[in-house]
């Protein structure tokens, strides 16, 4: 997602680092993206700032 989206993303929540997503994902923005996996029943939360995303 960094080098697609050209931003940063800081992981802070442990579990989500063993998580696994595959798939063919078409959304424009890294936020478009973020949503559609929470859509989907992914617990995480995140912030964008500028060129960064903070996933907690």
């Amino acid at each position: 997602m960094e080098r697609w989206y050209n931003k940063t993303i800081v992981i802070e929540n442990e579990r989500l680092m063993n998580e696994s997503f595959t798939g063919v994902f078409e959304e424009k923005t890294c936020k478009d993206l973020l949503d559609l996996l929470i859509k989907t029943g992914v617990n995480l939360h995140y912030t964008e700032k500028q060129d960064s995303i903070l996933i907690y």
